[in-house]
């Protein structure tokens, strides 16, 4: 069992899978895309932990 995983619509795939989603925010400018933050983020549909 891993912790921090929960169920995630992927909808690419059209269909619910299990992991983990990393939500990014990013700045986009004319030079590049900046990565300023990220998180993991856990549902609480079918979460797992410890």
């Amino acid at each position: 069992m891993m912790d921090g995983l929960s169920f995630h619509d992927d909808h690419t795939r059209r269909y619910t899978v299990k992991g983990q989603r990393v939500v990014a925010l990013g700045l986009s400018t004319m030079s590049g895309c900046y990565p300023l933050d990220q998180e993991i983020s856990i549902s609480s549909k079918g979460q797992q932990m410890g």
